[in-house]
């Protein structure tokens, strides 16, 4: 994903102050939800979600346990996002809903992703 459409995407969540800085810790968790897959206990598989479900939702898939600890690791991947540094972290972005099962988020592309 561009830079920009990303920046443009979590302002619109609020996830992104108008001057370009982060969130808090605690605004983010109050605008983000743990979904949880699986039977429970250590193999647990976990999507931090941030936003619409059905229009601008980001989903930052955490292999951490306990919930807080999985939480903090979704902030300073949406932190290295902000950067740019987001290579090797599994972020995602949809706008098609929640995932029933564990499995990526889906995205009808906007206009000016296809160009």
């Amino acid at each position: 994903m561009p830079r920009q459409f990303i920046l443009d995407k979590l302002k619109a969540l609020n996830l992104l102050t108008e001057d370009d800085k982060p969130v808090s810790l605690g605004f983010f968790r109050n605008r983000a939800s743990i979904s949880k897959y699986g039977n429970g206990g250590q193999n647990q598989l976990k999507i931090v979600l941030a936003g619409h479900p059905k229009e601008n939702l980001f989903g930052f898939y955490i292999n951490c346990n306990p919930d807080p600890l999985a939480m903090k690791e979704a902030y300073k991947w949406y932190l290295d996002l902000l950067k740019g540094d987001f290579e090797d972290l599994d972020i995602q972005w949809g706008n098609c809903g929640i995932p029933i099962g564990y499995g990526r988020l889906r995205a009808l592309l906007p206009d000016e992703m296809l160009k």
